[in-house]
């Protein structure tokens, strides 16, 4: 939405989640927007984003937020839900956007700091300038 907002038309947007009634609300709020519904995780999905290769100027994604929430009691650094930064980092390289925003909690560079790490380096080996913004956090 906040693309939308800023300007972008919505006929050009793909939008990916892995939940179906996500992605029905999805194409209620964008009906000429591509909604690709599955588990960005898994190789079909992902040939579907792969399809546009090249042609997507900004590209969004949001990280599992619970490994490295505040709100958890426990911050395990080898929580598979980690896994999925690994993907996007994968997914942009080939994807190859102008400009890569990703979104997640502010605790995931204190509560995770291996993880972060490993995903910041990561982008830093893909993208020309790696900038990281925090937003409207309160324990920044």
């Amino acid at each position: 939405m906040g693309a939308v907002g800023a300007g972008a038309d919505p006929k050009k947007l793909v939008l990916n989640d892995v939940c179906e009634h996500h992605c029905a609300q999805l194409r209620v709020r964008f009906p000429d927007a591509e909604v690709i519904c599955g588990d960005i995780k898994l190789h079909k999905t992902q040939a579907r984003v792969l399809a546009h290769k090249g042609q997507i100027a900004l590209m969004g994604a949001s990280l599992n937020c619970q490994p490295g929430s505040d709100a958890a009691n426990v911050h395990d650094p080898d929580d598979v839900r980690n896994d999925i930064n690994e993907v996007v980092v994968a997914l942009a390289s080939q994807v190859k956007p102008e400009c890569l925003v990703v979104e997640d909690v502010v605790g995931f560079r204190h509560n995770q700091p291996d993880a972060y790490r490993r995903f910041t380096e990561q982008l830093e080996d893909v993208f020309k300038t790696v900038e990281v913004v925090v937003c409207n956090a309160k324990h920044a």
